[in-house]
């Protein structure tokens, strides 16, 4: 039996046992790291429920800049600074285990920022995750970045066929 020590940023350690048969348990029910927080069933609940408990406080700070005259465009600037930012933190990678029930509470938020008059952007956790996987794809693209080698090959601009165009210049496995 193997033991890892994982050191969090505030010097909590979590043990996490390997056994023979590839299986993980957490010696603790809730394990985080770089601010993204795991349970034991390895689900992103309690990061939500996380960010929205950060959320709503920042609501709040921007209802009262509101109220003191702050105008609407630098209300967006501060909404984005504030909240979006917040939720766009390591948005490519959890995206993918985000339940139903966490988007809607997600995009709840969004709605309620915007009925309450905090700012003029109509967003939806659908675009910011299309914005920033889009933003991740573009980023890998540059041979400078460390994940571009895992790329497939450029297709050859040749083709004897006249298909659709793609969003993305790389020659797919068959």
């Amino acid at each position: 039996m193997k033991t890892v020590h994982i050191l969090s940023f505030n010097d909590r350690t979590v043990d996490m046992i390997f056994y023979l048969n590839h299986s993980l348990t957490f010696n603790k029910s809730l394990a985080s790291s770089i601010l993204v927080y795991l349970n034991s069933r390895l689900t992103i609940d309690d990061h939500v429920n996380y960010i929205l408990s950060i959320i709503t406080s920042r609501l709040y700070l921007l209802s009262q800049l509101r109220n003191h005259g702050l105008s609407m465009s630098s209300l967006n600037c501060v909404f984005h600074a504030l909240i979006i930012s917040r939720i766009e933190y390591a948005l490519p990678a959890i995206s993918g285990f985000l339940s139903a029930a966490c988007k809607a509470r997600l995009d709840a938020v969004l709605r309620k920022a915007r009925r309450w008059g905090l700012t003029d952007l109509s967003l939806t956790l659908d675009d910011l995750i299309d914005r920033s996987d889009r933003l991740l794809f573009d980023s890998l693209q540059s041979p400078e970045h460390c994940l571009n080698h895992l790329l497939p090959p450029i297709r050859s601009a040749t083709s004897r066929y006249h298909l659709r165009s793609r969003g993305h210049p790389f020659s797919l496995p068959v």
